[in-house]
């Protein structure tokens, strides 16, 4: 009896040991995905509004708003472009911030999460295009598009 008894305890304990591995790969699963979520958010919100900034360039260079004259820096707005959505790229990685349990249960925390940086980089460009801010605000106006759409849907899919 003794023997069948501690037979049973082994097999108790390996059984508990192997749940709880089980659970520990679940959750790092588990967390895994959620940080792989956000990265794709970060990714594709790069990748959309630059496509639509460069769009936006091709159709200011076609009407004769911007890039008028003839000289080596008439492209100089599509490197502009691609530089202020690869700085809202690297603004964007606060997004990781929702993964923390107090970030993501709050409301107002998983805003500031999503924009204030973007938001501070819209006052620098802003700030540093103070002669013509225009141009400035609308190569803004895409990444913020598609940031806000993520925005909303990871809001609902957290319900």
């Amino acid at each position: 009896m003794c023997l069948n008894h501690s037979f049973i305890s082994k097999a108790v304990l390996c059984l508990r040991s192997s749940l709880s591995s089980v659970v520990v790969e679940t959750h790092q699963y588990f967390i895994n995905r959620q940080i792989m979520k956000y990265f794709k958010i970060i990714i594709l919100c790069f990748l959309i509004a630059s496509v639509f900034s460069l769009i936006g360039v091709f159709v200011l260079q076609s009407t004769g708003l911007i890039g008028k004259g003839d000289s080596d820096f008439k492209n100089l707005p599509y490197g502009i472009a691609i530089g202020i959505n690869l700085g809202f790229f690297l603004s964007s990685f606060t997004i990781l911030l929702n993964l923390k349990e107090q970030v993501s249960v709050n409301n107002r925390y998983r805003v500031m999460s999503f924009f204030l940086l973007p938001a501070l980089f819209v006052l620098f460009v802003l700030f540093a295009m103070w002669d013509q801010p225009w141009p400035g605000v609308l190569f803004c106006v895409p990444y913020l598009i598609v940031l806000f759409i993520f925005f909303l849907r990871s809001k609902k899919e957290a319900r």
